[in-house]
């Protein structure tokens, strides 16, 4: 069986209103770090066969596609059910014989191999299925065949889904984990966040070097810095001489560059 995931996302500027405490600037540049790593832990999915954002912000649509996703434009604004359901017919349009699954876009910490494992689950089940968020009470995933395709998300989604779905057992830790506030964010560190979260957060001054871990694209946990982050720190951080104070030309400080501890994390 083969699976297309729908990622329904908001034009970063306007989502993740939740996130109080900081400027709309760090929200905007969380929300699309957030949609970015989820969407990057699905394409190293080994069930996953594609992935099709949802939205109708054309700059992050071309984003997402760079990453390796397919996009459209949200056919049913204001309706997250109506978008998913046009969606998912969509999705069997262009894969057929695949099965559409909704994913929340705000998956941070997702791994493919909680992925992976909740697609096996869904494989051995006949059937729509979903996971229920860490508190229980929402859904960060639904699927179903598309004949039956029917989510029911908004408030109180779990219990809405378990009228007429399997609910997945399992840890499943990572895809239980959606951010919607600063709280969720700093628990998610825990688990471990996507190289783009983790620099949108440091830079931010969400969360400092000693709490700073990350995973790589497809969600395993990596020791070093993200890709980008030395550099975007020594960018930050590192002044030129003033002229006349440099090294004299031809010597041998001058062909070897001078070592030093590394420079700390500027702001972003």
């Amino acid at each position: 069986m083969s699976f297309v995931v729908l990622l329904p996302v908001k034009p970063p500027a306007r989502g993740k209103s939740r996130l109080v405490g900081v400027s709309d600037a760090t929200r905007a540049a969380l929300a699309s770090a957030f949609a970015l790593d989820t969407a990057a832990a699905c394409l190293a999915s080994e069930a996953v066969a594609a992935v099709l954002a949802v939205t109708d912000d054309d700059a992050f649509a071309a984003s997402l596609m760079a990453l390796g996703c397919a996009a459209i434009p949200d056919g049913v604004t204001g309706d997250l059910n109506g978008s998913l359901t046009l969606g998912a017919l969509e999705a069997v349009r262009r894969w057929p014989g695949s099965q559409p699954v909704a994913l929340c876009g705000d998956l941070p910490a997702l791994r493919a191999a909680d992925l992976d494992a909740a697609l096996a689950l869904v494989a051995e089940t006949d059937g729509p299925c979903f996971v229920a968020d860490e508190a229980g009470t929402g859904t960060t995933l639904y699927t179903a065949p598309a004949e039956l395709f029917a989510p029911r998300y908004g408030a109180g989604s779990a219990a809405l889904h378990a009228e007429a779905s399997k609910s997945l057992d399992g840890d499943l830790v990572s895809l239980r984990h959606d951010v919607d506030t600063l709280e969720d964010l700093r628990s998610a560190v825990r688990i471990g966040l996507g190289p783009r979260t983790t620099l949108a957060a440091a830079h931010a001054g969400l969360i400092g070097e000693r709490r700073r871990r990350f995973n790589d694209e497809a969600g395993r946990p990596m020791r070093d810095d993200p890709p980008g982050a030395r550099q975007v720190r020594s960018r930050s951080t590192v002044r030129p001489a003033a002229p006349g104070s440099g090294p004299e030309p031809g010597s041998a400080s001058a062909q070897q560059p001078a070592s030093g501890p590394e420079p700390t994390a500027g702001p972003g």
